[in-house]
């Protein structure tokens, strides 16, 4: 269980009984399939799959489900390359958002009807922001880990906490290459997929007011 939970919060709201996080994990991720749909009816995220997937370099389909393992997230996007990796810190929402979030979980409702609409727009600012940092709520802006499990920390995968985070899984090159500059063919084919992918930052930014930070990884 992710440290930076807020166990007091979620002990006075009724999300862990006897220090068991089964319903507040199940939540959570009910919380997130419905804010992954949400971003889908905001931003054309399948436009940047299609656009990777029928470009020349040929990056693959990465195994979605190593991903999920080896990131320990849940995935609602069903894309082929992207995944948002952010913890949604379900415990900041205020009772009556967690009684309305529990209704329609207990309802097992797949859709965005008016009142889930209205509470994911309300809050996933909140949710993304991870700043509960030892025993306090910090209003600053930091820098938190989202390397692999059982990774020590990666710079490269660090990102600040108020930020949105989505990662590009893709293909490792070939391991053969015609050509007379492997390592250059190699760092063109870097290069290309943060190039034609680079747009979603301004997406997430004008559609959804929220600061955008994106990680790749070549499986």
């Amino acid at each position: 269980m992710n440290s930076n939970i807020n166990k007091e919060n979620c002990r006075k709201k009724g999300l862990v009984v006897n220090e068991d996080y089964t319903f507040y994990k199940s939540l959570r991720s009910y919380y997130k399939f419905l804010f992954e749909k949400y971003i889908m009816t905001k931003i054309n995220l399948k436009k940047y799959d299609d656009i990777i997937e029928s470009n020349d370099f040929n990056y693959g389909i990465p195994d979605m489900r190593k991903v999920k393992e080896i990131q320990g997230v849940t995935d609602y996007l069903n894309l082929k390359y992207i995944v948002i990796l952010n913890n949604l810190y379900i415990e900041k929402l205020s009772v009556d958002d967690i009684n309305t979030l529990k209704k329609y979980y207990n309802l097992r409702e797949l859709n965005l009807n008016e009142e889930i609409n209205n509470l994911i727009e309300r809050t996933y600012k909140l949710l993304i922001r991870d700043n509960y940092f030892r025993g306090n709520y910090i209003d600053d802006v930091y820098q938190v880990s989202y390397s692999p499990i059982g990774y020590d920390d990666i710079p490269e995968y660090a990102a600040d906490n108020d930020s949105l985070v989505v990662k590009f899984y893709y293909v490792k090159g070939p391991k053969k290459y015609e050509g007379d500059n492997y390592l250059g063919y190699l760092k063109r084919r870097r290069e290309n997929i943060r190039e034609i992918t680079k747009g979603i930052v301004d997406d997430f930014r004008e559609c959804l007011d929220v600061k955008c930070e994106v990680m790749y990884e070549e499986m």
